[in-house]
């Protein structure tokens, strides 16, 4: 999610508006940050310089303990009880409205969100992959996608239980978490297959972070499997734009590629237009 505003943007600077022209005031700021948004919504009416005799109030007030806001409100005068105390009744309707929008942001992330490992779902990757097709474009850089596949994880289903099974994914989507940088996305792709989005990722960083997950799979689920038992895993993987225009066509590449480490023997890695599997 972004702070934007699908957030309350236009309801801020419609506030902030209303705080500058309270009585006695001249100008307004008011900056919000919640944690599950990376930055702050922001909105400024007028210049908060005071008055040579005036004064900036300055008040913060925090939401549930997960959204936090400044609020700095110039007058051209020390304002009176009664301006502060009128100050106080809207900053009570701002803190209302951010009830509001985090109570939209919970849901959102909720609905983008695969609810056994707790990693982003096909809905947030949609929106992901456009995001890094833009920037890509914009930067003109590539980004990656790797696809994997717990490989004969049918077996371990039928041998071990669904709840064992449960956790294996929710595992490995965490060996996935500890080896990406924080602006990767990982999702659940289905089943036991899960997606990896890399921008300003090329295809030697993508071997590179597909080699890494391959070697550390089967090592990886503690003790959820017996130690005989070796959780492998096979990775396709492909880039933008080299093996493909579009997001779709690109995870096209990188599921065809995945199709044939499978078919080859499992536990590797391939990539689209590398005719070698490893």
């Amino acid at each position: 999610a972004s702070l934007d505003q699908k957030w309350g943007q236009a309801e801020l600077d419609a506030l902030a508006g209303s705080l500058a022209t309270m009585p006695g005031a001249h100008a307004a700021r008011i900056a919000v940050g919640a944690t599950r948004l990376a930055g702050v919504l922001e909105a400024t009416s007028g210049r908060l310089d005071p008055g040579a005799d005036g004064d900036v109030v300055h008040r913060v007030f925090t939401i549930d303990e997960r959204v936090q806001a400044e609020v700095d409100t110039a007058y051209c005068e020390p304002p009176t009880t009664e301006q502060l105390g009128i100050l106080d009744d809207v900053l009570s309707t701002l803190a209302a409205g951010l009830s509001r929008i985090e109570e939209n942001i919970r849901l959102t992330s909720e609905a983008e969100t695969d609810q056994l490992t707790g990693v982003a779902n096909r809905r947030r990757v949609s929106k992901s992959l456009a995001a890094a097709r833009a920037m890509a474009d914009r930067r003109d850089e590539p980004f990656a996608v790797l696809l994997f596949d717990l490989d004969h994880f049918k077996s371990v289903n039928d041998r071990f239980g669904h709840a064992v099974g449960d956790i294996v994914l929710a595992r490995f989507a965490e060996l996935l978490l500890d080896n990406v940088r924080p602006f990767d996305t990982v999702a659940r792709w289905g089943g036991e297959e899960f997606l990896l989005l890399c921008p300003g990722c090329n295809l030697d960083g993508a071997v590179a972070i597909g080699q890494r997950i391959l070697r550390a799979s089967p090592d990886s689920f503690g003790q959820t499997l017996p130690a005989e038992v070796r959780q492998t895993t096979s990775v396709g993987i492909a880039v933008y734009p080299e093996h493909g225009r579009t997001p779709e066509t690109v995870i096209h590449a990188a599921d065809e590629a995945l199709y044939r480490a499978k078919r080859e023997g499992r536990d590797r890695w391939a990539a689209a237009g590398v005719t070698t599997t490893v």
